[in-house]
């Protein structure tokens, strides 16, 4: 949890005084070399200003529920740990 809150402060700007563990799974299922650990952050918001000091680009942009699981079912989230996450989230907010 605490990395979970770290990153989503790191990566986004965002930070959440409520978290829901979603589950920890292997995410390399032929050497179970590899844990991914998935929370949900309620009701995000800004925290600092994202200032990004590596080379990656990227945008956020806000969705709604019915948004993200189109999403998942036409295939525009492609990373599986990121769809599980996706439809763990999901699962927790009733859609």
């Amino acid at each position: 949890l605490t990395t979970a809150k770290r990153e989503l402060l790191e990566e986004a700007g965002y930070a959440s005084d409520t978290w829901i563990n979603l589950g920890s799974f292997v995410v390399d299922a032929n050497r179970r070399v590899s844990h991914a650990h998935f929370f949900l952050a309620r009701q995000a918001y800004p925290s600092t200003k994202l200032v990004s000091d590596d080379l990656e680009q990227s945008e956020m942009k806000w969705v709604s529920p019915a948004e993200a699981e189109q999403a998942l079912i036409d295939g525009r989230v492609a990373i599986s740990s990121s769809a599980l996450a996706l439809a763990l989230a999901l699962n927790i907010l009733g859609q």
